[in-house]
C-alpha cells in the first residue's frame, strides 16, 4: 500500500479499528502468532479487550506488543502519520515539525521519533545513522616530546606536524547520536566504504569542501558544503 502525501494516510486510516487491521495483516498475515512463546496453536481472542490469550505461555497480548507501538497510548493513525513523514523526507523531520504535524507534545514526538529512528535504519539497510549527517575529519594524537623513542616520528617537522598524528572521521545526525572513528588515511575510497556502512543511501550528508567528500558523498547522496575560506561555518 503507497501512499502519496499526508491526507492518504488520514484518510486511509480515519479510525483506530482500521489502523490495528490493517497491523494485524502485515504482523500476522497467515495467523496470529505470541510474540512471547511465538505459538499460534491455543490463540484466543479476548471479547471485551483487542487481547490475545496464549494457551502455552499463559499470557496476554495485544498487537502493540512486542512492537515500537508497546508502552505508547499514542493512536495508530499518529504513529502511521510519523513514519510516512520521517521515511518519505530525504532530510527526515525535525522534533517541532513532527510536533505540530501530527499534533502531539514534545515529549511524545521526541518519544516517537527515538523509538522509529532505533528501527528504520535497519528495515532500510543502513548502518545506523540518517536524517541529516554531518561529516568532519581530524587528526588526532600525543605530543612526539611525550612518546616513546620506538613511536616517535623522527622525520616529522614540528609537533603539530599531521605525519605524527592518526586520522580521525566524525559524523554526527542532526539532533541525534555520533559516531568516530580512526581511519588509516582520508582518502576517498577509505571514506566511502566508511560512509556507505553508517549512512542510509539517498539521505542528508553536510560537511566541508574537502575535496574527499565531495568525491564520496555527491553520488548516493543529497550533499551540502560549507565553505570555510569564505568565513562560513554553518
Amino acid at each position: 500500500m503507497e501512499f502519496s502525501n499526508l491526507r492518504d494516510i488520514v484518510q486511509a486510516f480515519n479510525t483506530e479499528e482500521k489502523c490495528q487491521k490493517h497491523l494485524i495483516k502485515m504482523r500476522w498475515p497467515n495467523w496470529v502468532a505470541c510474540p512471547k512463546c511465538s505459538g499460534h496453536e491455543r490463540i484466543s481472542k479476548l471479547k471485551a479487550r483487542p487481547l490475545w490469550w496464549c494457551g502455552n505461555c499463559k499470557r496476554q497480548f495485544s498487537i502493540k506488543t512486542g512492537t515500537i507501538f508497546e508502552g505508547s497510548r499514542t493512536s495508530l493513525q499518529k504513529w502511521f502519520m510519523a513514519i510516512w513523514l520521517l521515511t518519505s523526507h530525504k532530510k527526515g523531520i525535525s522534533l517541532h515539525q513532527l510536533k505540530q504535524d501530527i499534533g502531539v507534545t514534545q515529549k511524545t514526538a521526541q518519544f516517537m521519533l527515538s523509538r522509529l529512528h532505533a528501527v528504520i535504519p535497519k528495515l532500510a539497510g543502513g548502518g545506523g545513522l540518517f536524517s541529516a549527517v554531518k561529516n568532519d575529519n581530524t587528526h588526532t594524537s600525543g605530543k612526539q616530546k611525550n612518546k616513546h623513542l620506538c613511536k616517535c616520528n623522527k622525520t616529522a617537522h614540528g609537533l603539530g606536524s599531521r605525519k605524527t598524528k592518526n586520522a580521525t572521521l566524525y559524523m554526527q545526525q542532526r539532533g541525534g547520536k555520533s559516531r568516530a572513528f580512526e581511519v588509516l588515511n582520508l582518502q576517498g575510497a577509505t571514506v566511502r566504504v566508511v560512509v556507505s556502512e553508517n549512512v542510509i543511501p539517498n539521505y542528508h550528508i553536510i560537511s566541508d569542501k574537502f575535496r574527499t567528500y565531495e568525491n564520496s558523498c555527491s553520488k548516493s547522496y543529497v550533499h551540502d558544503s560549507v565553505n570555510h575560506s569564505t568565513g562560513k561555518h554553518v
